[in-house]
């Protein structure tokens, strides 16, 4: 299992490093992202997944999220994080933020 490290500061996503996925690691590799304390008060994260014309979410547990295993169907990918304020069962605020490139490389 592979753990990929990630920022958000505001609405800035960045990785650490070129995320490369390897086709191998299908539902085992994780996403971990660390957040700046403009995000102190969203209490749902959610990873936001294009591959092709699909749109995958996961709902981060620990700012962290498992990557789905359809993405791997595809050279490459999209990721954004949409934050979001709850208060009473109703949605008062969201924060996208911009999206970043995932690549998919055939296993070795």
């Amino acid at each position: 299992m592979y753990s990929y490290n990630l920022t958000v500061n505001k609405k800035k996503l960045e990785a650490e490093d070129n995320i490369i996925l390897r086709e191998g690691s299908m539902s085992v590799d994780e996403l971990v992202f660390t957040f700046d304390e403009s995000w102190d008060d969203y209490n749902e994260k959610i990873a936001i997944f294009i591959a092709g014309k699909q749109t995958l979410k996961r709902t981060l547990i620990d700012n962290k999220c498992v990557i789905p295993r359809e993405v791997y169907d595809y050279p490459k990918v999209e990721l954004g994080i949409l934050g979001k304020i709850i208060i009473d069962n109703e949605v008062t605020e969201i924060l996208p933020s911009n999206p970043i490139m995932l690549f998919i490389r055939a296993a070795v």
